[in-house]
This record gives C-alpha cells, structure tokens and sequence, in this order.
C-alpha cells in the first residue's frame, strides 16, 4: 500500500513534535535530578511542639511528651487499649515523679521527690490502696517505712517526724 506524499509530510511532523516532547521531558528529569541532588537536607537544631504523640497501626497513641498549661512536663506510656501504664514528669518547681499504672486506671507504684529533699515511694493494690509506704523528711531528718492493711489502717512503724 503506498503512502501518499501529504501521509508522508503528516509523519514527518508528527515524528519531529514526539522527538521535541522527548527533548523536553528528558531536560525536565535531568532538571529535577539536579535540583534534588543540590537540596542537601539539613538537621534542625531544635524541634520544638506542645506536644508529641507515638501511635500505634490503629491510631492510639502510645507515648505522649507534653507540657500543661501550667508548665509541668510528664512522659506517658499506655497500653494498645490506651490506658496509662507509666508517667513520669517534674514540675516547673522542681518536684518530680514517676508512676507506674495497672492498666485498668489503677496506681501500682508512686515515686516522688521534692526539691526540699523530701521522696516518697508508695505502693498500691491497683484499687487505690497504699500497702506500703517508704519515705525521707526534708533537710536530712530521716526516713520512715509504713504499710498498712487491705482496710487501709497503718501496721507499721512510724517514726515521729
């Protein structure tokens, strides 16, 4: 079948305006290539939020660092149902604390100190009830040990403060 001069010239321009694309297409690609090569990352210094949040595959967030209102920083761990299990945190005073939760809301271990030199470690039944509780008074008085009954009346020793 033979191909007519005008089919001839219609290819022909048809071949240049398809290399022409190519051409551009090709400098666009080596362009971008260029660009990407120069843009080396750099680390920030600081980076800075209210607050940041780990989550899990189905979205609940398992660690948490933040600040309240107030100033005071906590760390919190929860569980994949996103219950509490530990926080730990200080206040813009100075005390601090770590806590250590049963998964159902209830506290299983408390420790906490004061910038006077106060500390106290306490545990609990999950419920809320202390069992038992060690402490130091402030300015080097001593410490103190407590534990107490599933009624919560004191059994232990306590020493006059």
């Amino acid at each position: 079948m033979p191909v007519s001069e005008e089919e001839f010239r219609t290819l022909q321009r048809q071949v240049r305006r398809q290399r022409r694309w190519n051409i551009a297409l090709l400098a666009m690609v080596a362009g971008g290539g260029l660009m990407a090569a120069n843009g080396v990352r750099t680390l920030p210094e600081v980076l800075q939020a209210k607050r940041f949040e780990i989550v899990n595959d189905e979205g609940t967030a398992i660690v948490e660092l933040g600040a309240n209102r107030a100033g005071n920083g906590a760390v919190t761990t929860r569980n994949e149902d996103g219950r509490r299990l530990v926080r730990l945190g200080a206040t813009t005073g100075g005390n601090g604390f770590v806590t250590t939760l049963n998964g159902m809301g209830g506290n299983l271990v408390e420790i906490g100190a004061t910038v006077d030199g106060q500390g106290t470690v306490e545990t609990q039944d999950g419920d809320g009830q202390t069992l038992v509780r060690l402490g130091s008074y402030a300015n080097s008085r001593g410490g103190y040990v407590e534990s107490f009954t599933t009624k919560g009346a004191s059994t232990g020793e306590f020493p006059e403060r």
